[in-house]
């Protein structure tokens, strides 16, 4: 699904709407340029260069453009019909020596561009959020993304939706979509499904070694 991470975020947001914010703060154990390019291409995942994607689960095209600065920044922004929903600004600190790096997350939302998108839809629950359910679901996205990068896993994993997986998205998904945008779409998704059946089996130990190391 286009803009994941609003949804990764969101899902964590609504389990602990409630609790107090502060701007979401981890320490990895890898450095710089390895953690801020896992997290730019985690988050950039299916955005598709920031085309619009419509469906009823949400009014108007979502964007979602993912731009890596450098090896210490990285801006995450999701738009409804142009307008921002979201921004993130990451920065990335060298520390101990350039072997570990504090990823330090800015995160603002525009409730009202949330709740225009959301109210009337089958996720009309994330209409209402605050901006402070948003930093922490952040924060838990941050916690997760760090143990996969020191474990030598991808950041975002097959089992964990049909947005990453090989099924199909649910029908409501192409809704609204002019047939142009519905055919790269459905292209982009039909290739994708054929890159991973191609892929050969492989040692799972050897495939993280070759994605930390960028091949």
């Amino acid at each position: 699904m286009r803009g994941r991470w609003v949804w990764a975020v969101a899902a964590a947001a609504l389990a602990i709407a409630g609790c107090k914010s502060q701007s979401p703060q981890q320490l990895v154990k890898e450095d710089p340029a390895t953690v801020s390019k896992a997290f730019a291409e985690a988050f950039s995942e299916g955005a598709m260069g920031g085309a619009s994607q419509y469906s009823n689960l949400w009014h108007g095209g979502m964007q979602t453009f993912v731009e890596r600065k450098s090896d210490e920044a990285v801006d995450v922004v999701t738009k409804f019909d142009g307008v921002t929903a979201s921004q993130v600004h990451f920065t990335f600190t060298p520390k101990d020596g350039g072997k570990t790096t504090l990823v330090d997350a800015d995160v603002s939302m525009d409730t009202s561009v949330m709740k225009k998108a959301f109210t009337g839809t089958p996720q009309e629950r994330l209409a209402d959020l605050p901006e402070a359910a948003y930093v922490n679901g952040m924060r838990r996205t941050m916690a997760k993304y760090t143990e996969r990068i020191e474990a030598g896993m991808p950041l975002n994993l097959p089992g964990e939706g049909w947005q990453t997986s090989g099924s199909e998205p649910p029908p409501e998904f192409y809704e609204g979509m002019d047939p142009e945008q519905l055919a790269e779409v459905r292209r982009h998704d039909g290739e994708t499904r054929q890159q991973s059946a191609a892929q050969p089996m492989m040692d799972p130990n050897d495939a993280a070694k070759r994605y930390m190391s960028g091949q």
